[in-house]
């Protein structure tokens, strides 16, 4: 490597997997947020996913933020945010633990972890209820992190299910240059969609009314529609077959052994 480069590219092309903008000087970019308050912060109370705060954005409230200005002082920080259409200032107080109490004023300060802890996530009492076949509008936005200018994909898709039809809709949605998107989405019932982005394919679940943020590179949730996509998406963690295990076993398993196996 030439000693003069500061970023690099790996990967195959015609393979399309690659990473792109390896920086090789680490002062290049120096982020005006302190490591001990960076990355994604949940609720002590209820693991809530309430903020995330990037090398040079912030996302919180269900939106993207860019920083204004950060200062501390006696242990208190003060970060100025501002979303093109609107500005706010949060209050952030590290703890010696490594929690964080962070809130809008003072005076409404809300005790955080950086570590999601599923035990304190809040009995949901609620009922089943059917649902309701009519036709309405789910909102869904989110953010990619990260995006970067060359890779020259800038849009996504989302395809659901039609039930009058027997067919599945596409509805394509664009990702503007910071990495945001929304997209109204046409349902006529809860249901699970799949979406295709820049990083992958993504399974959601969206129902009729609500609004769902989503911040793609971490699998976190925001909105109307938190709650059942963070269950889901933890339940998905149950499944952890291994190929590999039963690869290496698999000539000396007996049928009732394998599926003994598959069972577990």
């Amino acid at each position: 490597i030439d000693p003069s480069a500061r970023k690099i590219d790996y990967g195959e092309v015609n393979g399309r997997w690659y990473i792109s903008d390896i920086r090789l000087m680490t002062d290049q970019f120096k982020s005006i947020i302190p490591e001990k308050i960076s990355g994604n912060w949940f609720r002590s109370d209820n693991a809530q996913w309430g903020l995330t705060l990037l090398d040079s954005a912030a996302v919180y409230r269900s939106k993207v933020w860019k920083y204004q200005g950060y200062e501390e002082k006696d242990g208190i920080g003060k970060l100025k945010l501002n979303n093109g259409s609107g500005r706010l200032t949060l209050t952030i107080k590290p703890e010696n633990n490594g929690n964080c109490q962070i809130g809008e004023s003072s005076a409404s300060l809300f005790r955080y972890n950086k570590d999601l802890n599923e035990a304190v996530i809040p009995i949901d009492k609620e009922t089943f209820k059917k649902p309701a076949f009519k036709s309405d509008t789910a909102i869904y936005c989110g953010y990619i992190h990260g995006l970067i200018p060359k890779y020259g994909q800038r849009t996504g898709s989302v395809i659901l299910n039609n039930l009058l039809s027997g067919t599945q809709n596409t509805i394509s949605f664009k990702i503007d240059k910071s990495g945001f998107f929304r997209v109204k989405i046409p349902v006529t019932h809860p249901q699970m969609v799949s979406v295709k982005n820049p990083l992958g394919a993504e399974t959601i679940f969206l129902e009729p009314g609500k609004s769902l943020f989503h911040f793609i590179n971490s699998n976190l949730f925001m909105g109307e529609g938190a709650r059942v996509n963070n269950d889901l998406s933890w339940i998905n963690k149950l499944y952890s077959f291994n190929p590999a295990e039963i690869k290496e076993k698999i000539l000396d398993l007996t049928t009732a052994e394998y599926k003994l196996q598959c069972e577990n």
